[in-house]
């Protein structure tokens, strides 16, 4: 049973990695056609969070969502969940157990703004300008990831005129600073 769990996890990792790798071709290549609906950050948070929750409480690692207001913005719901969901996803794995993740949304007149920050070790200076490079593993990683999800994050937010930046928390950890337009910038 045990080998059945491990072969069953494997099995999940593999297709999710085909999938991500599929999906990042197709945006490089213009064959996606993102929809245009009003994203509620609640919901998209939410939706985010559910593929990882199960993992974020094995590690005893503290979820704090803040919201201000009720931010929204115009995309692609089902695109923008899984971008999130793999930001959460290096946040978790690189976060210690008994650490936390904090993610904050918010709105003003030229954007929509979510913040995610974790309490890992943070990001070495010479891997943050490489970070989003497709198939780029910064050293501490280097064994386990595949470096395809914070490129396919960073590639699905710019296609729907946003930014996703990282930088080092003051506090420690990592801190991905995603921003939705309002207009073409």
């Amino acid at each position: 049973m045990e080998y059945l769990q491990e072969l069953y996890g494997l099995a999940a990792r593999m297709q999710w990695l085909i999938e991500t790798l599929l999906n990042l071709s197709r945006l490089e290549a213009g064959a996606v056609h993102f929809r245009q609906e009003t994203v509620h950050c609640r919901t998209l948070i939410r939706a985010a969070l559910e593929p990882v929750a199960v993992a974020i409480e094995l590690k005893g690692i503290t979820g704090d969502v803040q919201i201000n207001g009720s931010p929204e913005f115009t995309g692609d719901l089902q695109y923008c969940t899984e971008a999130v969901c793999n930001l959460l996803k290096n946040c978790m794995e690189h976060t210690p157990e008994n650490g936390r993740i904090t993610i904050t949304a918010q709105e003003n007149p030229i954007y929509t703004q979510l913040c995610i920050t974790d309490t890992g070790s943070g990001i070495r200076q010479e891997d943050l300008p490489h970070i989003f490079e497709r198939f780029y593993r910064y050293s501490d990683f280097a064994k386990s990831g595949y470096g395809i999800g914070l490129a396919f994050a960073r590639k699905v937010i710019a296609k729907q005129n946003g930014s996703l930046q990282v930088r080092n928390a003051k506090t420690g950890g990592a801190e991905f600073d995603l921003r939705i337009y309002k207009t073409v910038v």
